[in-house]
């Protein structure tokens, strides 16, 4: 089965659900599909006007989404480490992700 390309948070909470379930082998693919696409979004940093809503965001904020999405693929993996940096690095680019800014909070107060 090829992983959607238009993962986003909700494919982590799913993740995570397969993971409780005893499917840690796909829990596993998708955490690593997060972090596969947020990987190519930061490398293309032309605006994409066929996408939905793609012309509505900053190059930034674009960057800050892929940044988020790799950090989630990295929490779902254990690798609390690089979460940290990669929410760090998407607050960064955009001081207003919410999610990104309220999860680099949690991962401070542990």
């Amino acid at each position: 089965e090829r992983l959607n390309p238009e993962l986003d948070e909700t494919h982590y909470y799913r993740a995570l659900g397969l993971e409780k379930m005893g499917y840690k082998e796909k829990a596993r693919e998708i955490f690593e599909g997060l972090i596969t696409l947020g990987q190519q979004r930061l490398q293309f940093t032309q605006p994409d006007f066929f996408a939905k809503f793609g012309e509505r965001e900053t190059p930034d904020d674009r960057l800050s989404n892929a940044c988020y999405l790799i950090g989630l693929g990295y929490l779902g993996k254990g690798n609390e480490g690089e979460a940290r940096e990669m929410f760090g690095e998407s607050v960064r680019l955009n001081i207003n992700h919410a999610w990104a800014a309220k999860r680099l909070s949690r991962m401070k107060n542990l």
